[in-house]
């Protein structure tokens, strides 16, 4: 899916595609962003199963045919299901590697998204929730993974390294970008996804001043925070937002 790309991403495509003729590339006129690309994909894809690689990115070997030898395990029989798998994280101070849970719950998401930034999973499936929301300035896998959990399914990790993500800094990344743009995205996922918990609802709002974005915590953030769980717990977790901030990490 080349979403108006300006290199020579069409090029390169075309000359694939004509040495694979299981490839199929479509391109966007106009840039419609990476929720409108992976939607179009995803009706355009012909197999039972989707998944998706971004441009920064890198699938291992094994990674198709690891999830493909887990499903029947994994899915027992049920369609509602979806697979994710441990990934090798390439980060400013160095490698490591994911630690996801063995089966995720809406309270996992709620604090940060453990699931990754791709999953194995039935078409139809991810179609009958919506897809990927567009509009939505981040936050778009998060997303669609807490839809799938409302609907009903379950998340279930392979425990096998496939896929390196490149975690590093880049210009063009959301996360580096405005903290309006994550905040926006923060709070149109609570509106949407009606019916979480408050301690869920705090987590979820936690999120966004996760070590991941380096956001410093304000003393608005503190009274949405206290607002929506008043409880001892919510102090405890932001004195550990605010010590975490204060040494610098």
């Amino acid at each position: 899916m080349d979403d108006a790309s300006v290199d020579d991403t069409p090029e390169l495509l075309a000359t694939w595609s004509m040495r694979e003729p299981r490839l199929r590339w479509f391109r966007q006129p106009q840039p419609q962003g990476a929720p409108a690309a992976r939607n179009l994909a995803l009706r355009a894809a012909r197999g039972e199963f989707v998944t998706g690689l971004d441009d920064d990115d890198v699938f291992l070997p094994r990674r198709l045919m690891a999830f493909a030898e887990a499903w029947p395990h994994a899915s027992r029989g049920r369609s509602r299901t979806f697979l994710y798998a441990q990934s090798r994280l390439l980060l400013p101070a160095g490698v490591s590697v994911s630690r996801r849970p063995a089966q995720v719950s809406m309270d996992d998401l709620c604090k940060g998204n453990c699931v990754g930034n791709q999953i194995f999973v039935p078409k139809e499936l991810i179609l009958a929730v919506g897809g990927f929301r567009e509009g939505l300035p981040a936050w778009q896998d998060l997303d669609v993974w807490m839809s799938l959990l409302r609907a009903g399914a379950q998340g279930v990790r392979v425990n096998e390294i496939t896929m390196e993500v490149d975690g590093r800094a880049r210009a063009d990344r959301i996360t580096s970008q405005h903290r309006q743009l994550i905040e926006a995205a923060r709070d149109a996922v609570l509106a949407h996804h009606t019916g979480l918990t408050r301690c869920q609802q705090r987590d979820l709002f936690l999120q966004a001043l996760g070590r991941h974005y380096g956001f410093p915590l304000r003393w608005q953030d503190v009274q949405a925070v206290w607002k929506l769980d008043p409880s001892r717990h919510t102090v405890r977790r932001l004195l550990s937002v605010a010590w975490r901030m204060l040494r610098g990490r």
